[in-house]
């Protein structure tokens, strides 16, 4: 399975603008498209950043698809006002695990690192082996996403919680989690965000 990012800065007000055009036009055109299994996006409603995501069940589905999702990333970029064109990006599902669908206001947290290319295939099997086991303990716990660049050695993690207050309660535990996850696969921490899941139409099958 394989995803597209598109990461926008976006006028925080207009956000549900581009929300509503995502959940109902945006799933209506890209439905029927050839390997599409789904869209979610998320949003911090504080600084505008918003990152729609779409998956694939393979990488020439997801290549493919490249001249069909333009010009709807062109329609969001212009509903939410973004500064500058949106930042995209592409990589493999490497491994997807739901607890439970994630309920009307769900938060992720988001994580991108980069490693040694060559150590990516340990850091699945250190996150299927260990990581995954620690995530479910924590009360909130929905789901989690490893998105993988394999010959880059860049990496993304999602974390979905019930809800901002389920994963507030639980931050301290998550951020030692964190950090022990990455000194164990010597991981080096490029940015971490904090998002409302304001879509989830994603429809991954369970990847562990």
């Amino acid at each position: 399975m394989y995803a597209r990012f598109s990461t926008f800065a976006a006028t925080p007000t207009d956000l549900d603008t581009g929300v509503a055009f995502c959940r109902d036009d945006a799933m209506t055109a890209l439905q029927h498209v050839a390997g599409f299994i789904g869209l979610s996006l998320l949003a911090d409603r504080t600084d505008g950043e918003c990152i729609l995501t779409s998956a694939w069940k393979t990488e020439d589905a997801m290549h493919a698809s490249r001249d069909l999702v333009a010009p709807i990333r062109a329609r969001i970029s212009d509903l939410v006002h973004a500064a500058g064109r949106a930042n995209v990006e592409e990589y493999e599902i490497a491994l997807m695990h739901r607890a439970h669908r994630a309920p009307p206001g769900a938060y992720v947290r988001g994580i991108w690192c980069r490693m040694d290319a060559d150590r990516i295939e340990d850091a699945i099997d250190t996150y299927r082996m260990s990581t995954l086991a620690s995530l479910e303990e924590l009360a909130g716990f929905c789901s989690t996403t490893l998105f993988c660049q394999r010959e880059s050695g860049r990496c993304c993690v999602s974390i979905t919680y019930d809800s901002r207050a389920a994963f507030d309660a639980v931050r301290d535990e998550a951020d030692e989690l964190r950090a022990s996850t990455m000194k164990t696969l010597d991981v080096q921490l490029e940015r971490s965000g904090e998002y409302e899941l304001a879509v989830a139409r994603f429809h991954v099958p369970e990847l562990v």
